[in-house]
């Protein structure tokens, strides 16, 4: 009888065990090991991954590793394998690049409460603040306020962090005293420890900007209505504004009061895609939901649970529900990294509407240490999403044509992936391939640009091959990218505030850096990362969003020191070239150009021992040489030529700027930068090529160059190797941003002016010493004009000549376009041809140019 009761029992726990069984759900793609399988006892302990969800008799189809059929194996034999910490925080990243914390109303098969008094749970309005909206809330978010409004009380300068699970405890231990049953969540994109403070702005180091998305959704005059979710939203923005440096300009709003953008699916959907991508690096970012949610059977076996999270828009009824998938996939998969994100989702089965894989603190959970809740649901979809990114970023940014590169992940002929070569042409448009050259073979081969990877040489190479690309030492400080174009009226709208005068919103914040640092650390050292890092936050300060940049000739650290003037053993002469074009009567007219220049001047006089006969000024002004095509080419050469060796030199441009299709291929973006001289709608443009070719090249070693270029798409118009510091980035350790557009005219010229000196050497024998006097007295030897054609190209055309474009290939759209010769044949093999119609310049081969008949 005992043992028939016996077996009995255990009948009724092996039932139970089934029920459970069938009840058990794995994510897809879930990484499982099998156990307990005595069908094929050899296939226990092997490593899986699901395929499909439990079916009804207990089966989960599995792929095992190295193996590509699938197996069904029952759901009681097998256990979640989560991979070690370190790889699970890589894929972490890849699964969503932002730190994103949310703090969700209820578990996700449980409803949140709306509350007729805020009171009732224990948040009195009087002592907290009297910009406190109406009586009614939501009991999470009610809940929160109260904690929050309860820590700055008592502390008015905190010392102790408010917590995670301080807040989370509060909150759940706030809501249940008083009998209601939600049991508030958190999750999270990275592993993270409770004890992790709260932080809607960081209290150290913080350099970006505040952003918040707020969403209210009262759903007037429908039998759920909620009266309390506008009170909500209200409530905590003005805790926002209060505590946090809020503005109005940091809030997204959507509710339907009639006052701001209703919350309808399509709107939300679009503020989730426009908030996403406005968030930069380093930026607080805060969400805020209100409203209702819910939940409805997953059709992509995604979840856990079987049922997909969703928020309830005001026209759900027509429009439909939003899924959890849509929140990931629109929002949360498309913020940045470097973006930290605090969310608060005050609805009802809110518990994973966000998706994300660490649930940190569940019903009855403390920190949960061996992860084993952690999920990736749409890791295909983040991993396609990171491969269209990566394609978008190589097709707009081209190799340099001779870049060293790489060959890597090249699954057409594995054999070939690891060799190293050199690139020789742009990507093709139809193909995205680009052609390699093997040095060791001398053959060519066309590879995908993605199979492709900057390759840099070492530092000590690198260094010398600088060396032989630029003599001097140059330092660039440009107002943007080369992709960026300032916004109108920048130039009006900025101010000096050490001086009091306007400017240019570069010039104005270098200035306003520079004269701080002369009144309250005179004797310190400026360097050249703190100005960047400065120019970039009072840029910011003032709602503006370029972003300068830093490029140099040479590798340098930004901690590295800025010195208009050597500090020590200074022996050579202070010069200076400074241009402002103001385009006086001209619609794109910057009236505070010449005041930059002013301003530059008048600094450098005052603190670095500049004279006046120190400058060479070139303004639109009828004071000083104007600034046209021809006299800042002319000025370009004949400063170069003048520096020596310790000398001191500047050099400051105001004015604008802009981008042309690049001809010559030496250009990663595929455009030249160019500067705008006073006549540049009749004479054209000036090319980063030519201010290389014409100013930088020249400068002979032993001078040091610092510039400012204040004007639109200005990043790179000196064309220096090395991209210190630009947007998101510091000091580019490994360098991959380093190259030599313009190698080959570099070493053309070299061997040139090592020509010019053999020539000297041998036209003047040896001679005996001469007194000071008599070699003072001496004729030089008048130097030799270098030619700056190629021994290929012939027949150059006149200057100021008409002609017809015929047979270019790369911008086949200008072929039969007229245009006039402006510039003499330069080293590269092309003349600048300004084109009627465009106002602009191109640099072309003769060959593809006609002369115009009559």
């Amino acid at each position: 009888m005992n043992e028939n009761k016996g077996e009995k029992k255990e009948t009724k726990k092996e039932k139970a065990k089934k029920k459970e069984t069938n009840n058990k759900h794995f994510p897809l793609n879930a990484r499982i090991k099998i156990i307990n399988f005595d069908d094929e006892p050899e296939l226990n302990g092997h490593i899986g991954r699901v395929k499909s969800k439990t079916r009804k008799a207990g089966y989960v189809k599995i792929v095992l590793q190295n193996r590509k059929e699938t197996m069904r194996i029952p759901a009681e034999c097998l256990e979640l394998c989560p991979l070690p910490m370190s790889v699970i925080g890589e894929q972490a990243r890849e699964y969503i690049a932002a730190r994103v914390r949310m703090i969700s109303a209820c578990d996700e098969d449980q409803k949140s409460t709306d509350v007729s008094s805020i009171e009732k749970v224990g948040f009195n309005r009087s002592k907290r603040s009297s910009q406190m909206k109406g009586t009614e809330g939501g009991a999470c978010t009610s809940s929160l306020l109260k904690i929050l409004y309860d820590h700055h009380q008592n502390n008015s300068s905190p010392k102790k962090d408010l917590s995670f699970g301080d807040i989370v405890k509060d909150m759940r231990k706030t809501l249940h005293s008083r009998g209601y049953q939600q049991t508030p969540q958190l999750s999270s994109s990275r592993p993270m420890h409770l004890t992790t403070p709260w932080e809607f702005v960081p209290t150290k180091n913080f350099s970006g900007n505040r952003r918040a998305l707020i969403i209210g959704i009262r759903y007037m005059g429908m039998p759920w209505e909620l009266p309390g979710t506008h009170n909500d939203c209200f409530n905590m923005i003005s805790f926002l504004k209060r505590f946090h440096g809020f503005q109005d300009k940091d809030f997204t709003i959507l509710m339907d009061d009639h006052t701001h953008t209703p919350p309808t699916r399509a709107n939300i959907l679009k503020a989730f895609r426009k908030f996403a991508s406005e968030c930069q690096p380093h930026d607080a970012a805060y969400f805020h939901f209100s409203g209702h949610g819910g939940s409805v059977p997953d059709e992509s076996g995604d979840e856990t649970d079987g049922m997909d999270e969703t928020l309830h828009p005001l026209d759900h009824l027509q429009a439909g529900e939003i899924l959890d998938d849509e929140v990931y996939e629109e929002f949360i998969l498309h913020l940045r990294d470097g973006v930290t994100l605090n969310a608060v989702v005050d609805s009802c089965h809110s518990g994973s509407v966000f998706d994300l894989p660490f649930e940190l603190f569940g019903p009855g959970k403390g920190l949960d240490k061996d992860f084993s809740a952690v999920r990736f649901p749409h890791m295909e979809v983040a991993r396609e999403y990171r491969r269209t990114l990566s394609l978008q970023k190589t097709k707009k940014k081209h190799l340099p044509i001779n870049a060293r590169i790489k060959i890597v992940n090249f699954d057409e002929e594995p054999s070939l992936n690891g060799f190293i070569g050199f690139v020789r042409s742009k990507p093709k448009k139809s193909s995205g391939r680009i052609k390699i050259l093997f040095p060791t073979t001398t053959e060519t081969m066309k590879i995908p640009q993605q199979c492709v990877k900057l390759f840099p040489l070492p530092m000590n190479e690198l260094t010398k091959q600088a060396r032989e690309y630029l003599s001097a030492r140059v330092h660039l400080i440009s107002a943007s990218e080369d992709d960026t174009q300032l916004a109108p009226g920048v130039n009006e709208q900025s101010k000096s505030q050490a001086e009091g005068v306007e400017g240019g919103a570069c010039t104005s914040a270098f200035l306003n850096i520079l004269y701080d640092h002369e009144n309250t650390n005179p004797d310190g050292v400026l360097k050249f990362g703190s100005i960047m890092k400065n120019m970039k936050q009072i840029l910011v300060s003032r709602g503006q969003q370029q972003q300068p940049q830093l490029s140099s000739s040479r590798p340098v650290q930004l901690t590295a020191p800025w010195e208009f003037v050597p500090s020590k053993n200074f022996s050579g002469n202070r010069r200076a070239l400074i241009i402002g074009v103001r385009y006086k009567g001209a619609p794109w007219e910057l009236t505070n150009s010449h005041r930059d220049c002013n301003n530059m001047m008048k600094y450098l006089k005052r603190c670095h021992g500049f004279k006046e006969n120190d400058f060479t000024i070139l303004m639109d002004d009828d004071k000083h040489t104007p600034p046209t095509r021809a006299n800042m080419l002319k000025a370009f050469r004949k400063f170069a030529f003048e520096c020596r060796p310790n000398d001191a030199v500047y050099f400051h441009f105001a004015g604008h700027g802009g981008s042309v299709p690049d001809e010559g291929g030496d250009e990663t973006d595929g455009m030249d930068e160019t500067m705008y001289p006073m006549d540049y709608l009749t004479a054209g443009e000036i090319l980063d090529d030519e201010v290389y070719e014409d100013f930088i090249l020249h400068i002979c070693a032993g001078v040091t160059l610092n510039a400012v270029v204040d004007s639109c798409h200005s990043g790179s118009v000196f064309d220096l190797p090395f991209e210190l510091f630009s947007p998101g980035k510091g000091l580019d350790q490994d360098f991959s941003a380093v190259h030599f557009p313009h190698m080959e005219i570099a070493k053309e010229h070299r061997q040139k002016v090592e020509r010019m000196k053999q020539e000297r050497g041998r036209s003047q024998p040896k001679a005996t010493p001469l007194s000071p006097q008599l070699t003072r007295a001496k004729k030089r030897v008048p130097k030799e004009k270098v030619s700056r054609s190629r021994e290929n190209v012939v027949n150059p055309l006149p200057l100021d000549s008409t002609i017809i474009l015929v047979g270019l290939q790369k911008s086949p759209q200008l072929n039969g376009r007229t245009g006039i010769v402006k510039s003499k044949i330069q080293s590269n093999g092309r003349q600048h041809v300004f084109i009627k119609g465009l106002a602009k310049s191109f640099a072309l081969k003769p060959a593809n140019m006609r002369l115009k008949k009559g």
